[in-house]
């Protein structure tokens, strides 16, 4: 067991204990890189204790110490370094990552502490991402620092599959996603055993202002439209530029319905522009009775390529705009609070682990809310039709329909909307999804995580994945020159980057052409390296770098082939004449025959 605490400086002391800077990113990048790491040959397990007590007696990288509720959360610094590092990591077996929180969730948690919730989001992409690495998310409760520390160990050393759990005093509790027909009586949805339900709550109201953040972004749009459809008179809609295609036709359309309409070129973000917007609607406006938080901003990049600075402006909108409404509107007698949320905070998303993590917050920002009697929902959306599909692509709607989720088209989910806003839930997720997935690799790859069991209740088991013809490639390669094999993995290397890109099979593509001018990112570039992997089942798993680091086909294609000839370990030690089990010598053994063979090296030269 090895322990790191805090420290100005990377220092590695005995025991092994080590020190380290938590917002340098190159203290991590030497952690896994000292000899206790490199020794781990069996592999290891990493617990960041980034929301939860310095005094557990595990192997833990530390971030900040814990904050209140009543603080908003920080760029999770240390999951996003300790990530990175780890999946530069040279060993041949990847480390485990645990993430520890506490009171971040909201699971029968009596309070809750913010800044925690976002590592929850980042988790759950980091899984998605690089699943090699996964371990899971832990939240603790009040527990003392021995009762803590031998329940983290007993989820360490005796894992039962479970990867998001929340401890609350001796009770064990884990994620589970549940059909809303199973919950429509409490959400007040129509159900089969009750058809004629009907949404009943505060409803929308002529003689009160409605506030809209992201209104002139296509879901902003279709959310104001339906809010005057209801019979909404007075809107105050927000936008950091207030300008965009359409826009003076379709602000005439709200006008034209009776609304009283207001665009105000105001970051949500900007809490001191927040506070005079609200002081404005209150001098010149009917009572503000319900908010709706639509602004979002998308940066989308893999784990190991994400910076800080990328997830800043994420987290802006998200985080900083969430957080400046609740506290502007805390005292104010509104009907309800909405989060507009991404299903990627509960899912994960790959490329989006910033986003994922900036909507885990407003998630459990309702829910804190929720507990002090203020109204709040976060709806986690799943994508819109609103001209999304030429953002995503027809390679981006085929993975998704791939998996069994769809597109929510604008209608349905603004029907869905309002039987939301009549439901005491704090928070709902909304997929269009057809099960099981189209797929068996998919259906496969959902029936291993717990928190989609209770969706697959019923549906047949899928024991095993035929494996892609690219995995016989190993074999096919045996016996062949150098040069051949060349010819052969650049074959394999073109089907796989064109099936990546969305492209028919057999489309041709230039050996000396750059793959991120082809049109591939970092998140495909990992993609590809984890196909390889598949393939030619190495028995170390490529650098996550190797298409940054060869970025074209006939240079990808040289280094595999060197590596392909490369001596194994076992291989060069049967050279040395050495056929016992490493396991079975001593380091002065070992040591011994390395030192001969090195000086029968020097002989030769």
């Amino acid at each position: 067991v090895a322990v790191a605490y805090r420290g100005e400086a990377f220092r590695a002391d005995p025991g092994p204990v080590y020190y380290l800077n938590p917002a340098d990113p190159d203290a991590y990048r030497r952690l896994f890189d000292s000899d206790w790491a490199r020794e781990q040959s069996a592999g290891f397990q990493v617990v960041d204790l980034w929301d939860a007590d310095e005094s557990a007696a595990v192997l833990a990288t530390l971030g900040d110490k814990a904050t209140r509720s009543s603080e908003k959360p920080r760029i999770p610094q240390t999951p996003l370094f300790l990530a990175q590092a780890a999946v530069a990591h040279a060993g041949a077996v990847a480390p485990r990552l645990w993430f520890v929180t506490r009171r971040a969730q909201p699971a029968l948690a009596d309070r809750l502490e913010l800044p925690g919730s976002v590592v929850w989001g980042f988790g759950r992409t980091l899984a998605l991402e690089h699943p090699s690495l996964w371990g899971g998310l832990i939240d603790l409760g009040d527990h003392a620092p021995d009762d803590a520390a031998a329940r983290l160990a007993a989820e360490l050393l005796q894992p039962d599959g479970e990867n998001q759990i929340a401890w609350r005093g001796d009770q064990r509790l884990v994620a589970r996603l549940v059909r809303v027909a199973d919950t429509a009586p409490r959400l007040g949805a129509p159900s089969p055993e009750n058809p004629a339900s009907q949404p009943s709550g505060p409803g929308i109201h002529a003689d009160a202002t409605y506030l809209v953040t992201g209104a002139t972004g296509g879901i902003g749009r279709h959310l104001a439209s339906w809010l005057v459809a209801q019979g909404a008179r007075h809107l105050m809609l927000l936008s950091r530029s207030a300008d965009g295609p359409g826009l003076n036709p379709w602000l005439d359309s709200l006008r034209a319905g009776g609304a009283e309409v207001r665009l105000e070129a105001v970051d949500v973000a900007d809490a001191a522009a927040m506070q005079h917007l609200f002081a404005q609607v209150e001098a010149s406006m009917p009572p503000l009775r319900g908010i709706f938080h639509a602004a979002g901003v998308v940066v989308d990049a893999a784990i190991l390529h994400l910076t800080p600075g990328q997830f800043a402006e994420v987290m802006a909108a998200k985080v900083d705009g969430g957080w400046n409404l609740h506290q502007l509107s805390a005292a104010r007698a509104l009907d309800f609070l909405v989060f507009f949320s991404s299903a990627a905070a509960v899912l994960g998303s790959p490329g989006q682990a910033n986003y994922a993590a900036a909507n885990a917050f407003l998630d459990v920002l309702a829910h804190d809310r929720h507990r002090r009697g203020l109204p709040a929902l976060s709806i986690n959306w799943g994508p819109w039709n609103t001209g999304m599909t030429a953002a995503v692509g027809e390679k981006g709607l085929r993975r998704w329909e791939a998996w069994g989720m769809y597109m929510l088209q604008p209608d349905h989910a603004l029907e869905t909307l309002a039987v939301l806003l009549a439901s005491p839930e704090p928070q709902a997720v909304v997929l269009p999804m057809k099960w099981p997935p189209a797929t068996d690799r998919a259906l496969a790859h959902v029936q291993r995580q717990p928190l989609f069991r209770e969706l697959l209740r019923g549906l047949p088991q899928v024991v095993a994945v035929v494996a892609p013809p690219a995995s016989k490639l190993r074999p096919k390669l045996a016996g062949l020159s150098s040069r051949r094999q060349k010819q052969v993995i650049v074959d394999f290397l073109q089907t796989q980057v064109a099936a990546i890109l969305g492209w028919e099979p057999g489309h041709e593509i230039d050996g000396g052409q750059g793959f991120f001018d082809l049109g591939m990112d970092s998140l495909t570039a990992v993609e590809l390296k984890e196909r390889i992997d598949v393939a030619l089942d190495l028995p170390q798993s490529l650098p996550a770098t190797v298409a940054f680091d060869y970025p074209t086909l006939a240079g990808l294609a040289d280094y595999l082939v060197e590596k392909l000839a490369a001596p194994s370990a076992p291989a060069q030690l049967a050279r040395l004449g050495l056929n016992a089990d490493l396991e079975n010598l001593s380091e002065d053994e070992l040591a011994a025959l390395l030192a001969a063979e090195l000086r029968a090296i020097e002989k030769e030269k």
